[in-house]
């Protein structure tokens, strides 16, 4: 976890919010919330795996990566419940404003 910079470790906390929330993750609820490009959701998806390889798989027919059933979440509630409430709110900020 201390090779994340503090914008990866907060979608890695989102990543598993939205798991414990709808049990699966796509590459849109990434790119969606934090306005990045699909290769850096990938990248998140796949760094995501790697710390916690035994949390979720890529169910081809679904096109989504599933919670593997008994699995727990990585990060304790308040940072999950946290960082989605930022999100949400920094969401609706950016749909409200004026576009320029």
């Amino acid at each position: 976890m201390a090779d994340l910079t503090h914008a990866q470790l907060t979608r890695m906390i989102y990543i598993d919010g939205r798991l414990v929330s709808t049990g699966r993750l796509n590459r849109s609820d990434i790119t969606s919330a934090f306005s990045l490009s699909v290769p850096l959701a990938v990248s998140d998806i796949q760094a995501y795996r790697q710390i916690n390889p035994d949390r979720i798989e890529y169910d081809s027919s679904a096109k989504a990566y599933l919670v593997i059933g008994g699995s727990s979440p990585a990060y304790p509630a308040a940072l999950r419940m946290a960082v989605a409430t930022a999100v949400n709110a920094v969401a609706s900020e950016m749909r409200a404003a004026p576009h320029a």
